[in-house]
């Protein structure tokens, strides 16, 4: 960035840096300013790919593939960046449905074509976590959508 003719400027990263602390679970910030920080951090990997303008979670292989250098240069920075950390974090200990769901699709963007880097950043977060509350947090997630389909399904099913 190069606003002020180079006196005062803020780089990239101090920004991405500054987002990912006001994340933070710990952080005082309103829930909602914290999910759509959170977003934007999602939106910096996949805006890598300038065909699609939806969440990495929807996009198929060949969506991506002509800007894969691209998005997994960003990944690679952004999990250099204790991204995943942060994604583990609120997944771990945010009660916030809306900011669990805008983890998960960060997890994805983060994730999406196999970056070996952000797994292991994640697989190091999961082996240090001693008590598995992120493992353990994903599972209720998890119940929470089947029972939820599930109900959803039945109703369906019974006005049929």
């Amino acid at each position: 960035m190069q606003g002020f003719k180079g006196k005062n400027t803020l780089e990239n990263t101090e920004i991405i840096k500054s987002l990912i602390q006001l994340c933070d679970v710990e952080s005082q910030v309103d829930i909602e300013l914290r999910r759509v920080a959170l977003k934007i951090l999602r939106r910096t990997i996949e805006n890598e790919n300038k065909d699609m303008t939806t969440p990495a979670a929807e996009w198929d292989s060949e969506d991506w593939e002509k800007y894969e250098y691209q998005v997994v240069e960003r990944q690679e920075m952004m999990a250099e960046m204790d991204f995943a950390k942060l994604i583990c974090r609120i997944i771990s200990n945010d009660e916030d449905i809306g900011i669990k769901e805008e983890a998960i699709l960060a997890a994805i963007a983060l994730l999406i074509g196999g970056n070996h880097n952000s797994q292991m950043k994640f697989c190091t977060y999961m082996m240090e976590d001693t008590e598995n509350l992120f493992v353990l947090k994903l599972k209720q997630n998890i119940d929470l959508c089947f029972d939820l389909i599930r109900r959803i399904e039945r109703k369906k099913n019974s006005l049929n």
